[in-house]
């Protein structure tokens, strides 16, 4: 979820700044996005390097029981949103037109 949020974000700023498609800046640089991901994944185990609970169902009390206000269910949401709009993107390009064009 973290990873296609941030390349979402990340590809779409990209395309608007470059001008190239998410194919292209894929194919430009490979390492570049490789790199990225492997820092998105690596914050994302971060506390549980620390020794923290990664699982966001445990914690926030208060939040719970309200699907606006719980920190699982938006972070759930939030990331299959991220996924759809990944591949959105991406399909959007594949049919000859571009995000910012």
């Amino acid at each position: 979820g973290r990873v296609a949020m941030m390349a979402f974000v990340g590809a779409a700023a990209a395309e608007k700044v470059s001008g190239e498609t998410v194919a292209q800046q894929f194919g430009d640089s490979p390492a570049a996005v490789a790199g990225f991901v492997a820092l998105i994944a690596l914050a994302s185990f971060a506390p549980h390097l620390r020794g923290s609970d990664m699982d966001p169902k445990n914690g926030w009390e208060a939040l719970k029981g309200n699907v606006f206000t719980d920190i699982s269910a938006i972070e759930a949401w939030n990331g299959r949103a991220a996924m759809i709009g990944l591949v959105a993107l991406l399909a959007l390009e594949r049919s000859g037109s571009a995000f910012f064009g």
